[in-house]
């Protein structure tokens, strides 16, 4: 079981291993049949064009899922969304664990960029890490950006130099300073997108009935 950190940018991850009783009730209080027996169903909650989509996904021998425009912090949304989904995310929205561990990623994503001058005046530079890949060796991704990947181990290297927008420590490689920015990937991310690839939400859909 996984569960996101409530506070703090980039977002990290929990997890723990539940016993069988545990998970057992967990999946009691969620009521999936409600409305998983209606199967696929997707709709939107709040309006505009640059909100989340909130997903419950229920896999076994079929996969069944249901799709909410707009995430649970805007306004409306608890309001609009389907009450049986509503319960059931809110649930596993607000799972908090004592005995959740840290999770770690294997690698870590980190986009570099060209300093700002703003950015090298407020905060003084640090030595890039010889551990890492050089930019010259990083990655080049379809938009542009310049892409390396480092060790999980390696995460509180990166959450000490960065800390939020504005807030990054520039980095130094040779003659040139860089900034950086890096997001942890969903636990399951792959397998996760694989199964929901056919569950599209948007603006589009129709609106959700509570």
């Amino acid at each position: 079981m996984f569960q996101r950190a409530a506070k703090g940018w980039p977002h990290v991850y929990h997890y723990v291993v539940l016993t069988d009783l545990e998970r057992a009730r967990l999946l009691d209080s969620l009521e999936l049949q409600r409305f998983l027996n209606e199967g696929r169903e997707c709709c939107y909650a709040v309006g505009g064009s640059d909100n989340v989509t909130s997903y419950i996904l229920a896999s076994g021998k079929n996969v069944q899922s249901m799709g909410v425009y707009g995430g649970i912090e805007k306004p409306g949304f608890e309001a609009n969304a389907p009450k049986h989904f509503l319960h059931a995310y809110k649930i596993l929205y607000n799972f908090d664990s004592k005995q959740a561990k840290l999770w770690i990623p294997e690698k870590i994503p980190v986009q570099i960029f060209d300093h700002s001058r703003e950015l090298a005046q407020r905060n003084a530079a640090a030595d890039w890490p010889p551990i890492w890949t050089k930019p010259s060796d990083a990655f080049t991704t379809r938009d542009g950006n310049l892409l390396i990947y480092v060790a999980g181990n390696q995460l509180p290297v990166l959450k000490k130099l960065y800390s939020g927008v504005g807030e990054e420590t520039p980095m130094r490689y040779g003659d040139k300073i860089y900034h950086i920015n890096y997001m942890l990937h969903v636990p399951e991310e792959h397998r996760v997108l694989s199964l929901l690839r056919k569950s599209g939400c948007g603006v589009g859909s129709q609106q959700c009935v509570p």
